[in-house]
């Protein structure tokens, strides 16, 4: 359920609804419908229909409901975003069939847009454009992340060109995140298991058109000030701050989705980060009478593990007494071999570094790839000791090349145009990529370039 927001006449109550689903931010004429009602409004709010929505005047929007040619855009969208959401085909059904269970799907950062600034970089943004293309392919799918909710970096250029960092806290009253409730109307918290003391983590959900992600923040009045500080921060230096995110992120995220009822078919892990989900998925299934080995080796079969970082450095380690400091008591509760976990993220080729979370990752899952060609084989000749000298089948790391989430990345005023010509209107609904690719093909490069050369002249003039 989203939030009404009351100044919004009924006429046009589906804009809170639009705006508490992130399939707007890929959809130029949500945004627009979003846009045209204050344009100025639109730009300081960084985009954010939610906190727009909020500061409105009743006038501008009682102006909005009266003007015929507004209600009508506002209709069609609202048919588009409904029909979207109701569609249980897609590319993933009339593949496969359909799903008995969903993949969850875990990240440290999801890049899906800067009103959500949960993300960094490059990782982030592989993330947030994989939770688009899971929704509109069909595929089933819950994300699971951290709510970094104190300090978010930003980044502007002064007036001599310097590349300055401002610190500003993450606006969570005013977005897109809804905290999650239990049946009485309570806030969800999740106990992690083991923990001295107790650690508690609250739930919140964001819609990123038919896919939910699950975002876990320990900033909850239950918990010390210590402890509500473990989620402040993306990517703190702090090493024993970073190891407690990633438990929060990995045991608190399975944890999570258990419950509130989801049991998912697969794990993907985005990067080491969330490893720790192996172990607590590991643990219930010793809880529920299988043996430590047999545990492990499910666990491992519905494990895959995406690899980003091309050199040895860029891994997260974490010194051993770290690691019995923290999951002593979590192992002996859960029935769990200390020494065993320790020996999972022990690097052959450094064996007294430290728990290698890229070592634990690559050793607990049947499937790792890489993202391009070349850094499929930089990462095999890295992790050699782990994986085997030779790649062959059942321990080589695949090359699976980064992709972007179109719809996200075209300039839709100027592309739109050329692909509803070439390729017809209907080109997003299509699902054979052969013949999409076959009509970009038979764009003009000269038309091609003219839009090129128009959004270079904007982005110079942006930076200026």
């Amino acid at each position: 359920m989203y939030e009404r927001f009351p100044q919004v006449p009924e006429r046009l109550q589906g804009l809170g609804e639009l705006a508490f689903n992130l399939w707007w931010s890929w959809n130029p004429e949500a945004q627009e419908l979003f846009r045209s009602l204050d344009h100025e409004l639109y730009r300081t709010t960084y985009h954010n229909p939610v906190l727009m929505l909020k500061k409105l005047s009743h006038a501008i929007l009682d102006r909005a409901a009266a003007d015929s040619s507004y209600c009508a855009r506002h209709d069609r969208v609202m048919q588009d975003f409904r029909r979207y959401l109701a569609n249980s085909e897609g590319w993933f059904v009339h593949r496969f069939g359909r799903p008995l269970a969903p993949i969850a799907y875990m990240s440290a950062e999801f890049g899906i847009h800067p009103s959500l600034p949960i993300y960094s970089g490059g990782l982030g943004i592989l993330a947030g454009d994989t939770l688009k293309e899971l929704s509109d392919l069909g595929v089933p799918a819950v994300g699971v992340g951290l709510l970094y909710s104190h300090q978010y970096v930003s980044q502007r250029l002064t007036a001599d060109g310097r590349q300055e960092d401002r610190a500003q806290p993450v606006d969570v009253v005013h977005s897109a995140l809804q905290e999650v409730m239990d049946e009485e109307g309570r806030p969800v918290r999740i106990q992690l298991p083991g923990f001295r003391p107790s650690l508690s983590v609250g739930v919140w959900r964001v819609h990123v058109g038919r896919v939910a992600l699950y975002l876990l923040s320990t900033d909850v009045e239950e918990n010390t000030s210590q402890d509500r500080g473990i989620t402040n921060h993306l990517y703190t230096s702090n090493l024993e701050e970073r190891m407690r995110q990633e438990l929060v992120l990995g045991i608190g995220g399975i944890c999570a989705l258990h419950a509130l009822g989801i049991s998912p078919g697969a794990v993907h892990l985005n990067e080491g980060h969330p490893a720790f989900a192996v172990w607590e998925r590991v643990r219930m299934a010793v809880q529920s009478g299988k043996s430590p080995g047999q545990a492990l080796d499910d666990v491992r079969k519905r494990t895959v593990f995406t690899t980003h970082t091309p050199v040895p450095a860029g891994t997260d380690i974490f010194p051993f007494s770290l690691v019995r400091q923290h999951l002593t008591d979590y192992c002996r509760q859960g029935g769990l071999d200390m020494d065993e976990l320790l020996s999972l993220g022990v690097n052959p080729a450094d064996p007294d570094a430290g728990f290698n979370m890229t070592v634990f990752a690559l050793r607990t899952s049947k499937h790792c790839n890489g993202v391009s060609r070349i850094h499929a084989q930089v990462a095999h000749r890295m992790w050699a000791a782990v994986r085997g000298s030779e790649p062959k089948e059942g321990n080589e790391i695949e090359a699976i090349p980064n992709g972007v989430h179109l719809p996200t990345w075209v300039d839709a005023p100027r592309v739109q145009p050329l692909l509803c010509r070439y390729l017809g209107s209907d080109w997003r609904e299509r699902q054979d990529c052969a013949e999409l690719w076959a009509g970009v093909d038979s764009i003009p490069a000269s038309e091609l370039w003219t839009v090129h050369q128009e959004l270079k002249e904007a982005l110079l003039e942006e930076i200026r």
